[in-house]
């Protein structure tokens, strides 16, 4: 049986199971034309009559439910071999996933972790880009998700899965002027050295851009740097300064007394989550990774691999 009759038998049993051509429609994402014009080659293919026809409603006729059962049958078994054999090719295809360089040590890592010995048959393949380029990655279909810090643009062209909330600190070294302070404000910073990241890749970089735009200021940069081995030998070489995440501080440099975290005032969130592309069909190993991010998402596990 060819794919277009298994696309008709797909639209008739949409029609049966919704009672409408209309609801089939809408579930399907096709035009009504296109299910009606399916159904009547159905019918014309074979000269039979597959519904009656009343007052805008449709019912079975006998021939219709004869149909109806042995396809919805049909179907069934296409999709359950259709899964099968894709899970038999995706065995080795590892699951691709952009993740930044930051959000890499404190969160994938330990999700890597947890997934890995709970399903040690799927792989998963890290890319290191940062959240503006996971999102032209994801784009171009180089990966297949990516873990990033919400942005207006993922939030429209994305299915977005919210993940874990944090904030960011302005980093220094204990010798720092600021290292006391219980809070910061951008505007105290004029002046400060700072390492900054690359606006053009990553989110953080543009998020404390518009902070300093807001307030009228030029951000004096040192150094633009999106490798954390580097950024931490800046503070503490030149006493400069370094918007980090406090959850990365918390989990990769609670031990580290050289470097201080100060919160922001006001504080700028940072909400994280997965994104991939609308209408893709995700394959059974992505599915299965998927739920279980949403399943220790929800017990607020993720960081404990």
């Amino acid at each position: 049986m060819n794919e277009l009759r298994l696309n008709q038998l797909r639209y008739f049993c949409e029609v049966c199971d919704t009672g409408s051509v209309t609801r089939a429609a809408n579930n399907l994402h096709i035009t009504q034309p296109s299910i009606s014009a399916a159904i009547k080659a159905l019918e014309s293919a074979y000269a039979l009559s597959l519904f009656y026809r009343e007052r805008n409603r449709l019912s079975l006729t006998k021939e219709g439910a004869f149909l109806y059962e042995r396809a919805k049958s049909l179907l069934e078994q296409v999709d359950d071999l259709d899964g099968k054999l894709r899970g038999l090719g995706e065995q080795r295809h590892p699951i691709r996933i952009g993740v930044s360089p930051m959000i890499s040590t404190f969160l994938f890592l330990p999700i890597f972790n947890q997934f890995h010995r709970r399903h040690p048959e799927i792989a998963l393949e890290m890319y290191e880009y940062g959240s503006i380029e996971s999102i032209r990655q994801l784009q171009n279909h180089q990966i297949d998700m990516a873990i990033i810090i919400e942005s207006s643009q993922a939030a429209g062209e994305f299915i977005w899965q919210g993940l874990m909330e944090t904030s960011l600190l302005f980093c220094v070294s204990r010798d720092h002027k600021l290292a006391g302070a219980r809070k910061v404000r951008v505007e105290e910073l004029e002046g400060e050295r700072l390492i900054m990241m690359r606006a053009t890749s990553y989110q953080i970089g543009t998020l404390v851009n518009q902070r300093f735009a807001e307030a009228g200021i030029t951000p004096n940069i040192l150094l633009q740097s999106n490798q954390i081995t580097l950024i931490r030998r800046y503070i503490q070489t030149y006493n400069a300064g370094a918007f980090l995440m406090e959850a990365f501080m918390r989990q990769c440099m609670k031990g580290d007394r050289e470097v201080v975290g100060i919160p922001l005032d006001p504080a700028i969130r940072i909400p994280i989550g997965l994104i991939r592309n609308h209408g893709e069909k995700l394959s059974q190993q992505a599915s299965v990774f998927l739920e279980f991010l949403g399943e220790t998402a929800r017990a607020g596990r993720l960081m404990e691999g």
